[in-house]
């Protein structure tokens, strides 16, 4: 990926949707029911690979010996509702790699990170220093490698949301990953692949021009704002029965 992915504005909704089987239930119900699941599938299915997003997921996972064993990877923040949390991994990891992962956002640079670690065979935590690590569940599903032989699942906290038509309680999402879900993720990176409204070096040379440098993420973020005032005058214009979008829609 040659560039930053935002979330659009307009679509947040749809992000918080859980990607795969949402256990839902307390910390300590959802983790029995998982270990109940992978006890059964274990005896079937010997090669599986855990890799955990989110602090609570990661600690939980880490503190069931059953569970434990299967975990590959960990992405982690140190944070739990905007609050430090504190990871034991007991010197379970090999490699410890430190990122940063804007808020909101999917660096470019997480596609190869992910892609370099998912193939590996150490047992690694990527811990993000500066940003948050929600999204990063959608490029790692990606680089997941499918293999004839082993099965890899996804696994991250699924906070309560009530305030959508359909409520969402709190849980464990469950990723099998798989060619299927592979494309719905696909999906999810087109939504943030937001084509540019405007000419990138012209904003360069305008801020340049009153004396300030432009960061990476501007664009992006400029993009957004203009795709959701037009999206609103849109709107405007649609329910005055017009089909021209004039100056005062927006």
């Amino acid at each position: 990926m040659t560039s930053n992915l935002n979330v659009p504005r307009n679509k947040r909704s749809d992000f918080s949707q859980p990607l795969g089987k949402l256990i839902a239930g307390k910390r300590e119900d959802t983790i029995q029911e998982v270990e109940v699941f992978f006890k059964s599938l274990v005896k079937k299915k010997p090669n599986i690979n855990f890799y955990l997003v989110g602090d609570i997921v990661t600690i939980d996972f880490l503190s069931n010996p059953f569970l434990k064993k299967f975990i590959k990877l960990c992405i982690i923040d140190e944070k739990t509702k905007r609050k430090y949390i504190h990871v034991d991994d007991g010197n379970y990891f090999e490699e410890i790699i430190e990122f940063r992962c804007p808020a909101g956002s999917i660096p470019r640079g997480s596609w190869a990170l992910l892609r370099k670690i998912t193939h590996s065979e150490k047992r690694t935590l990527l811990r993000i220093i500066e940003g948050e690590e929600d999204l990063l569940v959608l490029p790692l599903v990606l680089e997941m490698p499918l293999e004839k032989n082993v099965e890899n699942y996804a696994f991250y906290g699924q906070p309560p949301i009530t305030d959508s038509e359909k409520p969402i309680p709190e849980g464990i999402v469950m990723v099998k990953v798989n060619k299927t879900i592979q494309n719905a993720v696909k999906n999810f990176i087109n939504m943030m692949k937001a084509e540019l409204l405007f000419f990138k070096n012209r904003v360069k040379r305008y801020i340049k021009s009153k004396g300030c440098n432009t960061s990476s993420g501007i664009s992006d973020e400029l993009n957004h704002i203009i795709v959701e005032i037009l999206d609103k005058a849109i709107a405007r214009t649609k329910a005055s029965n017009r089909k021209t979008v004039k100056a005062r829609d927006l």
